[in-house]
C-alpha cells in the first residue's frame, strides 16, 4: 500500500471517528466507566435521516440508555447519511458490513420486501399509541425480529415509531382525481400505490433532499413528516399548499439492526441490557407525547405560564392556536410576532401583550378575520374548537377573492 493510500485511510478512519452524534447527543460526559478488563463493544450505527431532522435526534436516548444498561461495555457511534452510506442504503450497509449496525426504519424497503409495509406504515394503518401496543405486547417485534433473522440474518429489535405525514405542494390535492399524473415525492407502500392505483409519478429520495427537489419544483407534491417535523425541515417556505391529513400511514417503527453474527456470541447478560433499552425508551416517548413542546412562534400562550414547558399538558386548544397562526402568516406574509425572539415574546405575555390585527389585509373576509381572533384568543377557554376552526376555513373559503388567497383542508 502506498504512502498515499495509507494517509487516505488514516483521513478516511478520523472522519468516521468525530462525524458522529456530539459528546453532548451521547451523554458522553455521563456514560459509565468500563471496569478495567471487561470486554467492551463499539457499534459503527448508520441512520436513514438527515442530522437536521428531528428523527436523528431520536437515536440519542437509545444511545445513551445502552451505554447506562451495559455499564459502558456497549457504545453506539451514529453517524448521518452520507458518512457510512446513503440514506437509501442504510440495510445493505449493515448486510454487506460497512456498518457495525443501523437506526433504521422499514419504510425504505417495501419495496424489496412487502412485508416491511407492516412496520414501514401503510394507509389505513394503525395510529403511534396502537402500533407500539402490537409492536410490544401484541407479538409484532417478535414477528419482525424473526423475519429478520430468517431473511436478512439480522437480529432486530424496534426502537421507537414516527407520526402521520402531513403533504407539501405546489398543486392542491382535493380528490383522488387530482393525483392523476403527479410526480410526488414518497416512499413505501404508498410510493406504489400511487403509482398503481391513482397514475400519478412517485419518486423516493433522501430526506436532505425533498426540501431542494420541492423547492425547485422537482416534484408538485411531496410527503415526508407530521407538522412539527416539517416546520423543522422548512417545507411551508418552499411551495404554498398544506394539505391534511396525509393518506400514507397513521404511523411508522424504527429499528435498531445489527447481523446475527454480531448479536448471537454476546454474553446473556449484555443481550438483556441492550434488549431492554429500545423498550423503556419508546414507551417513555410515548408517554409524553401529550406533553408541551415545538416551535415557539406557533406555541399557545399558557405553555409558556411555567418554567418547566415540557411538564404541562397540552389541550386541543394549543392546536387551535398553533393552526391559527399558520393561517395568519399564510396571510400576512410574516409570523404575528415578527422580529421578536423567544425572550421578547414571553415579555409579550407577561405584559399582556395583544396582537394588533389591523396587519391583516384589507380584502380578509369578515369570517376569516374572527375566525382568527378566535383561533388565537390568549385565553385557551375563549378559543373555537377544532371542528369550528375547520367549518370556519371552509365557510372563509368560499368569501375568498378567486386568485387571491387559497388556504386548503
Amino acid at each position: 500500500m502506498s504512502a498515499n493510500e495509507v494517509s487516505k485511510n488514516e483521513r478516511r478512519r478520523k472522519l468516521l471517528q468525530t462525524v458522529g452524534l456530539s459528546g453532548a447527543a451521547l451523554g458522553a460526559a455521563a456514560l459509565p466507566t468500563i471496569a478495567q478488563g471487561q470486554q467492551s463493544w463499539r457499534w459503527r450505527t448508520t441512520t436513514v435521516v438527515p442530522e437536521s431532522s428531528m428523527f436523528y435526534e431520536m437515536a440519542a436516548p437509545f444511545v445513551k440508555r445502552v451505554a447506562e444498561m451495559t455499564g459502558g461495555r456497549v457504545r453506539l457511534q451514529v453517524f448521518p447519511p452520507g458518512v457510512i452510506a446513503p440514506a437509501l442504503e442504510g440495510y445493505k450497509a449493515v448486510e454487506d458490513r460497512l456498518a457495525d449496525a443501523g437506526h433504521l426504519t422499514p419504510l425504505y424497503v417495501v419495496n424489496r420486501d412487502p412485508v416491511n409495509a407492516y412496520y414501514g406504515g401503510h394507509p389505513g394503518g394503525m395510529p403511534p399509541e396502537m402500533l407500539l401496543a402490537w409492536l410490544y405486547n401484541g407479538g409484532g417485534q417478535a414477528l419482525l425480529a424473526e423475519h429478520r433473522r430468517t431473511t436478512m440474518k439480522m437480529h432486530s429489535m424496534v426502537v421507537g415509531v414516527g407520526p402521520a405525514e402531513i403533504w407539501h405542494g405546489h398543486k392542491a390535492i382535493r380528490t383522488a382525481a387530482d393525483l392523476k399524473g403527479v410526480k410526488f415525492r414518497a416512499s413505501g407502500a404508498w410510493a406504489a400505490i400511487l403509482n398503481e392505483k391513482f397514475g400519478a409519478a412517485a419518486t423516493t429520495v433522501a430526506g436532505s433532499e425533498v426540501y431542494p427537489m420541492l423547492e425547485r419544483k422537482g416534484v408538485d407534491v411531496v410527503e415526508w413528516s407530521g407538522p412539527a417535523e416539517n416546520l423543522k425541515m422548512g417545507l411551508q417556505n418552499a411551495a404554498p399548499f398544506i394539505m391534511v391529513p396525509g393518506a400514507h400511514t397513521n404511523a411508522f417503527s424504527f429499528e435498531f439492526m445489527l447481523p446475527v453474527a454480531t448479536w448471537d456470541p454476546l454474553p446473556a447478560e449484555i443481550k438483556q441490557a441492550v434488549t431492554s433499552s429500545p423498550r423503556s425508551v419508546a414507551a417513555a416517548s410515548a408517554s409524553n407525547r401529550d406533553k408541551a413542546g415545538g416551535t415557539w412562534p406557533y406555541m399557545a400562550p399558557e405553555l409558556y405560564k411555567r418554567r418547566d414547558v415540557l411538564a404541562l399538558k397540552v389541550s386541543p386548544q394549543t392546536d387551535v392556536y398553533a393552526l391559527a397562526t399558520l393561517c395568519w402568516e399564510v396571510l400576512v406574509g410574516e409570523r404575528p410576532w415578527a422580529g421578536a425572539t423567544e425572550a421578547d415574546r414571553l415579555a409579550d405575555i407577561r405584559d399582556g401583550a395583544i396582537l394588533d390585527f389591523a396587519r391583516l389585509p384589507g380584502d380578509v373576509p369578515a369570517e376569516l378575520r374572527a375566525l382568527l381572533e378566535r383561533g388565537m384568543a390568549l385565553d385557551r377557554a375563549a378559543r373555537l374548537s377544532a371542528r369550528e376552526i375547520c367549518e370556519g376555513l371552509r365557510a372563509a373559503r368560499k368569501a375568498l377573492e378567486s386568485g387571491r388567497f387559497d388556504i386548503f383542508l
